[in-house]
């Protein structure tokens, strides 16, 4: 007997997207949520999607044997490290991905990101941004950032991202 997620498969394959509505199904939409979460579809539009590169690399395997996604091995190697994919797959959660690397947040130096700051900010800046980390708001933490100017919430992430020293 096809599961729902080999139909749902199927029909991405054969239409080259899919879409949710009120109207589908609870499981259907499990597992199109499923889908989305491993990064074998993207969101499109509010409630369409679209296939993946890696929806193209397996789907054949996935329709063939029946594997639910959850029990299938995606080799890691062949996932995209591309900073546009906003989809969280459950390998890369804590992880920092730059170019081909792959970074872990404890191998980034909070010195070399605190040098970056300092560089960019002028002392009354610095001082400000010190008390919201201090208060441990991220959200106050980013509208502080932004409230003073594009150009300088442009240098800090520039800087940090651009600057090797901040990976051990």
């Amino acid at each position: 007997m096809e599961t729902t997620q080999t139909k749902v498969l199927k029909a991405l394959k054969t239409n080259g997207r899919i879409s949710s509505t009120k109207d589908t199904p609870e499981e259907e939409s499990v597992i199109i949520d499923k889908l989305e979460a491993f990064g074998l579809i993207q969101n499109h539009r509010k409630y369409s999607y679209k296939p993946t590169k890696l929806f193209y690399q397996y789907s054949d395997e996935l329709i063939a044997t029946q594997t639910p996604i959850e029990n299938f091995h995606i080799k890691e190697d062949n996932i995209s490290h591309n900073t546009y994919n906003t989809t969280i797959n459950t390998e890369r959660i804590g992880q920092f991905a730059q170019g081909s690397g792959v970074f872990h947040f404890d191998q980034i130096k909070v010195d070399a990101i605190q040098k970056t700051f300092e560089g960019v900010l002028n002392p009354d800046q610095l001082n400000e941004i010190k008390e919201v980390i201090n208060k441990k708001d991220g959200d106050q933490l980013f509208s502080k950032l932004k409230s003073f100017g594009s150009d300088v919430l442009a240098n800090l992430v520039s800087g940090i991202l651009t600057n090797p020293g901040i990976y051990s």
